[in-house]
C-alpha cells in the first residue's frame, strides 16, 4: 500500500502542472497568511500616528525604548557571535564522545518558554535564594545588565546552531592545504575558514539580532518594574494593594508551573537525542548557511 502511494506520488512530481501549481501555492501562503495581514494591521493604524507625535512624553518614552532596543541588540549579537563560535567550532571539531551531550544542552533555551526562562533568571541572578545568597544582595539587580544577560541566554543557542550546520557543511581540504603550506592555526580560520563562512556569519547575527528585538514577556518579567515604573500602572493605592495581594496569592503558583516548564523542557532534548544522532539534527539547520 505504502509502495503504491510513493509510486504515485513520483508519478506526479514528474509533472510540470502540479510541480508549478504546488510552488504558487505556496507564494499564496506565504503572502496571504504571512506577510500582508501584518503589514495591512499596521497600515490600518497609520491615521492613529498623530495620537502619539502630538504627545511630546509619550512619543520620547517610545523613541527612548526604540534606540534601547536596537542598542541591546547590537551588543547582545556582537556578544552571541563571539561566544558562540568557539562552541560550535569545538561541537564539530571535537573528539569527546560528550560533545553530543553539549550540543544537546546548547539547544535548551530554544524550547524553554521565555517566561519561564526570564523568571528563573531573575530568581537565580537578584533573589535571595540564588547565587545572589552567597554575596548578601542581589548579584545583578533588575535592569540593563540582567537584561543584556537575558537576551544574551535565549538568543546564544541561534548563533551556535547556525554556525555548526555551517562547518559542518564546509569542506576541510582547504583549511588542510594551508595548514600544509605552513598556515599557523590561527591564520588559517583567519584567512581560510572565516571568509568561507562569512554568509553564516552574518545569518548568525542577523538572526541573533533579530531574536532579542522581537523578545518583550521575559524582558518585562525580568526589569518591568524598572523600566516602566510601577505608580505608572497603578495609578491608586487602592490598585497596588490589590495587585500585591494578587501577586502574593498567585506567585507561588506561577513558581511550580515554571519549574515544571523548565523539568519538560531539560528532559525532552535528551530524550529525543537518544534516537537522533547530531548530524542529522543539525542538517535540519544547515538552510541558513544559504543566505
Amino acid at each position: 500500500m505504502l509502495d503504491k502511494l510513493w509510486n504515485t506520488l513520483n508519478a506526479w512530481s514528474s509533472k510540470k502542472s502540479l510541480k508549478y501549481t504546488l510552488y504558487l501555492s505556496a507564494i499564496i501562503i506565504f503572502f496571504a497568511l504571512i506577510l500582508i495581514p501584518p503589514i495591512l494591521g499596521i497600515l490600518i493604524k497609520v491615521p492613529t500616528i498623530g495620537n502619539i507625535t502630538n504627545q511630546p512624553a509619550i512619543m520620547n518614552t517610545a523613541l527612548g525604548a526604540i534606540s534601547n532596543s536596537l542598542s541591546i541588540g547590537l551588543i547582545v549579537a556582537a556578544l552571541d557571535v563571539l561566544a558562540g563560535v568557539p562552541l560550535a567550532w569545538l561541537i564539530t571539531r571535537g573528539k569527546s564522545r560528550w560533545l553530543s551531550i553539549l550540543d544537546t544542552l546548547a539547544d535548551l533555551p530554544f524550547v524553554v518558554p521565555t517566561a519561564a526562562l526570564g523568571y528563573s533568571l531573575l530568581l537565580f541572578w537578584s533573589s535571595g535564594g540564588g547565587i545572589s545568597a552567597f554575596f548578601g544582595g542581589p548579584l545583578i539587580s533588575p535592569g540593563w545588565l540582567l537584561v543584556m544577560l537575558l537576551h544574551f541566554t535565549f538568543s546564544f543557542p541561534v548563533v551556535v546552531r547556525i554556525m555548526v550546520g555551517a562547518m559542518l557543511d564546509y569542506k576541510m581540504e582547504y583549511e588542510r592545504a594551508s595548514r600544509t603550506l605552513g598556515a599557523p592555526p590561527l591564520t588559517a580560520s583567519r584567512t581560510v575558514t572565516f571568509p568561507i563562512t562569512k554568509p553564516s556569519l552574518i545569518a548568525a547575527f542577523s538572526l541573533a539580532f533579530a531574536r532579542s528585538l522581537s523578545e518583550t514577556g521575559a524582558t518585562f518579567i525580568v526589569a518591568g518594574a524598572v523600566f516602566m515604573k510601577w505608580t505608572r500602572i497603578f495609578t491608586t493605592h487602592q490598585q497596588r494593594v490589590q495587585s500585591w495581594n494578587y501577586i502574593r496569592r498567585y506567585l507561588p503558583r506561577s513558581h511550580s508551573f515554571c519549574k515544571l516548564n523548565i523539568n519538560q523542557c531539560f528532559t525532552c532534548p535528551f530524550c529525543l537525542n537518544t534516537n537522533f544522532r547530531t548530524k542529522n539534527k543539525i542538517a535540519l539547520w544547515t538552510w541558513f548557511t544559504r543566505f
